[in-house]
């Protein structure tokens, strides 16, 4: 008898979260359709940006050198600590001081499990290495449902590392660089002080999150378009090529994978707008996230360049953004 109450707490207590979790919402409610320039800051793990010879005494040191520390490492535990900050880091340095320390990396996907010794420099304790917690990035934002107050954006994950929130502020684009052939070009912005949003989510399929803070007078309401709703043929794009404007651009979709999991890749498309070739050659960096519309509706956003003809890209479908922020559509 106790097994099958422990049981029931427990199916009890799952069902309990998902229905926290997840967010509702009817395949004919209108959404908020964006192609606003926003910035990206991401919380991440700790990464070793770069290393650096430390001065003591007139000798040099390089704690990170025998411990094999590389560029774009993780720093995933220090002695007994674990590591999800630059804070964290210097708290866990600072308590074993000079004392030879355990370190915890993570290079791809493998765990390294190594040692090291802080130097007692002039500038306090130090492991000669450049720390970083968060990536800042320049996207697109997708839509807005004001009814739940969530937003998506950017169409693919920023990072493959373990993430722990973050914020989006407004942009403001101050020049583009060209795509050509085997190189892509990118929207070169300012990015506002005062944050307008909170990320909840790091995904395959962008980047999620809620927000009160978003100025919806340049928004379009439209309805979201199913997948097999969404067929080869004209279509076109909102994003922003010049400070805060957005803009509508002409494309072609010319092949829709099908698709019953989740996909980065699952509209093939082309840009077709004259003024935005002239402008940016293509696709861009920054332009990940721009809304894709057909027939009127919300089909999905732009997720990535080809770089050997910049004219053309991929899309995500609409339905496997909502997913990922567990947002369930009646019909």
């Amino acid at each position: 008898m106790k097994k099958i109450w422990l049981i029931f707490v427990i199916l009890f207590c799952l069902f309990f979260n998902l229905k926290v979790n997840a967010y509702q919402i009817n395949d004919q409610e209108y959404i908020y359709v964006g192609g606003e320039a926003i910035g990206l800051r991401v919380k991440t793990d700790v990464c070793v940006a770069g290393c650096y010879a430390v001065v003591k005494d007139g000798k040099i040191y390089k704690p990170w050198e025998s411990a094999g520390i590389c560029d774009g490492d993780y720093i995933i535990k220090y002695n007994n600590y674990d590591i999800t900050s630059t804070k964290s880091l210097l708290e866990a340095i600072n308590a074993a001081k000079t004392a030879e320390s355990d370190i915890v990396l993570k290079r791809n996907e493998n765990i390294i499990n190594t040692k090291i010794t802080a130097v007692d420099s002039s500038n306090g304790y130090s492991l000669g290495l450049y720390i970083k917690d968060n990536i800042l990035g320049v996207g697109t934002l997708t839509y807005y449902i004001p009814s739940l107050s969530l937003f998506g954006s950017l169409g693919h994950s920023i990072t493959t590392a373990n993430t722990y929130g973050g914020n989006i502020y407004s942009a403001s684009v101050n020049s583009i660089v060209k795509s050509t052939k085997n190189f892509a070009g990118e929207k070169r912005a300012t990015l506002s002080t005062n944050s307008i949003g909170n990320i909840l989510v790091n995904s395959i399929s962008g980047v999620h999150g809620k927000t009160n803070n978003l100025d919806v007078s340049n928004m379009k309401k439209m309805k979201y378009a199913k997948k097999e709703e969404v067929h080869t043929g004209e279509a076109y794009i909102r994003t922003c090529i010049s400070g805060n404007k957005v803009e509508e651009f002409s494309i072609n979709i010319t092949k829709c994978y099908n698709q019953n999991t989740q996909d980065i890749k699952g509209l093939k498309i082309e840009i077709t707008d004259e003024r935005l070739l002239e402008k940016t050659g293509g696709i861009i960096q920054g332009m990940s996230g721009s809304p894709i519309i057909q027939d009127n509706k919300l089909v999905g956003a732009v997720t990535h360049v080809i770089l050997s003809n910049p004219t053309e890209g991929y899309g995500i479908y609409l339905e496997f953004m909502y997913e990922d922020l567990n947002i369930n559509i009646s019909r």
